[in-house]
């Protein structure tokens, strides 16, 4: 992971593992940045830094079999949405129908255990937290995976930070031709770009 100074145009290397990292997130106040890992002198999971580099990675969770990529952080910095393949895509032990990826919560206090958000037979990431932490807005597969021909459609959802009352907001009619990703919270949380 690198840190680029965008005003004194500056790159500054922050993690110094020779694994692979992926998707750093900052805290809301900009003191700190999780991100995901398969590091080799360690065990791989979900790590939080001190943004300045000081300190070393502190391991929020292992990743057990599959990776961890983490999608967004509450601005209370109570709560981490992270990204992992469980298998629920996949009927054991037919090894021929793909791993898709599930969304779920990692609580930073108390025991610390992840729950799930969604665990569907479907394709779900990109998750990204509202400002106010409570609702959270997905792109999700519109229909499962097919076992050949094109992918499904894949759409935007919100749903509560608990993962109730889903809400499909994009692709509402079929085969539109278009796929919707990235969803983006407005500041006030009253809008979503894609």
């Amino acid at each position: 992971v690198w840190i680029v100074d965008i005003t004194r145009n500056v790159l500054t290397r922050f993690t110094f593992d020779e694994a692979g990292e992926n998707r750093a997130i900052w805290s809301d106040d900009g003191s700190q940045i999780i991100f995901g890992s398969v590091q080799l002198n360690s065990q791989g999971g979900l790590f939080q830094k001190a943004s300045s580099g000081t300190g070393s990675d502190q391991q929020l969770l292992p990743a057990g079999e599959f990776g961890l990529v983490p999608q967004s952080w509450t601005s209370n910095g109570r709560y981490v949405l992270y990204l992992t393949a469980t298998g629920t895509g996949r009927a054991a032990p037919d090894p021929t129908v793909p791993l898709l990826p599930d969304l779920w919560i990692l609580p930073l206090f108390g025991e610390r255990k992840p729950f799930p958000l969604m665990t569907t037979p479907f394709t779900e990431q990109q998750g990204v937290f509202s400002p106010d932490g409570r609702r959270i807005a997905v792109m999700g597969a519109i229909g499962p995976l097919p076992a050949d021909g094109p992918p499904p459609v894949v759409g935007i959802f919100v749903m509560n930070a608990d993962g109730s009352h889903v809400r499909q907001l994009t692709q509402l009619e079929p085969n539109s031709g278009t796929e919707d990703h990235q969803p983006t919270w407005s500041t006030d949380g009253g809008r979503i770009a894609f």
